[in-house]
């Protein structure tokens, strides 16, 4: 049985999304693929668990994941409410306390360690 690679796993699903792109047949337009934030943004779906998982394994931070929720938490269509009460988490609690109470991660945690630095 092969050792599981980050690394590895992380090339595959780039090139995988890639292909998907590349794919005349699918259309993702940028309104469908930012659509429900909070939910993208949960602390076991496809942006903030592979994130943890690739600090609890690489011990260094996923650069291009912070981005990618970067980009998810500052997410605005007025025609979406999850982005709609994203917002709103935004201008009550700022940022990274909208992350927090998204995730329901603390300080402590290291993703919100590394989101707080991005942020500074």
């Amino acid at each position: 049985m092969q050792e599981w690679d980050p690394a590895l796993w992380e090339l595959r699903y780039i090139e995988k999304i890639i292909e998907r792109f590349n794919n005349p047949d699918l259309s993702d337009f940028v309104a469908r693929v930012g659509r429900g934030p909070i939910r993208k943004l949960g602390p076991d779906d496809r942006l903030v668990k592979p994130a943890r998982t690739y600090i609890q394994t690489m011990h260094e931070d996923p650069v291009n994941l912070i981005e990618t929720i970067m980009s998810a938490l500052t997410y605005e269509n007025s025609e979406d409410q999850e982005a709609v009460r994203l917002k709103e988490l935004r201008t009550r609690m700022g940022i990274l306390g909208a992350f927090k109470e998204i995730t329901g991660l603390d300080d402590r945690d290291e993703l919100v360690e590394a989101i707080a630095k991005k942020l500074d």
